[in-house]
């Protein structure tokens, strides 16, 4: 969808917007013919940016010997504990980004219409857009993280830190009540 989107507005601002310019066609159908390629596309990087294609949870050597060692790690999972987050750039590349357990946060409210669930923590995005080259993309702060878990090896993983995340929101409001 991202990828005909672009061509959509490629064709639009490339193509027909100059062709119109050659023709002396009045200015308003020419920017409305501009428009026409530049709104979608707007509207699918508002909307798809934060997608979450992949979580990668790194495992320490220990966690890996069985499944019951495993399952105590993940109930005692360090917020040191690094999670790979792989989101979709708008030109469909996967762009890679590890975050600490402790930095990633359940998004209350919902920000983006809805679209974007979970948050990293301010400090966590500035430390990391600091440590960037200024011509990279800046580093992704708000995500969706949404989706079924089935046929994913493992998958009770991402459930049982979840419930952690909805814990630590539900304490963050508490106290900010108080």
């Amino acid at each position: 969808m991202k990828l005909t989107t672009i061509v959509l507005c490629a064709f639009f601002c490339g193509i027909a917007v100059p062709s119109y310019v050659v023709s002396d066609q009045d200015v308003e159908k020419t920017l409305g013919l501009g428009l026409c390629g530049v709104i979608p596309l707007l509207i699918v990087l508002y909307i798809t940016t934060p997608s979450v294609a992949f979580l990668h949870i790194h495992l320490p050597p220990g966690a890996r010997t069985s499944r019951d060692a495993l399952r105590r790690y993940v109930h005692q999972m360090p917020p040191t504990a690094q999670i790979d987050i792989t989101t979709l750039s708008p030109i469909a590349k996967p762009r890679t980004t590890t975050v600490d357990a402790s930095a990633l946060r359940l998004a209350v409210p919902k920000r983006r219409l809805g679209l974007v669930n979970y948050v990293r923590t301010r400090e966590d995005v500035a430390r990391e857009n600091a440590e960037r080259p200024w011509w990279r993309f800046r580093a992704v702060g708000e995500m969706d993280i949404s989706g079924s878990n089935r046929g994913v090896k493992e998958g009770w993983i991402w459930d049982e830190l979840k419930a952690r995340l909805e814990r630590v929101a539900e304490l963050e409001t508490k106290q900010k009540t108080q």
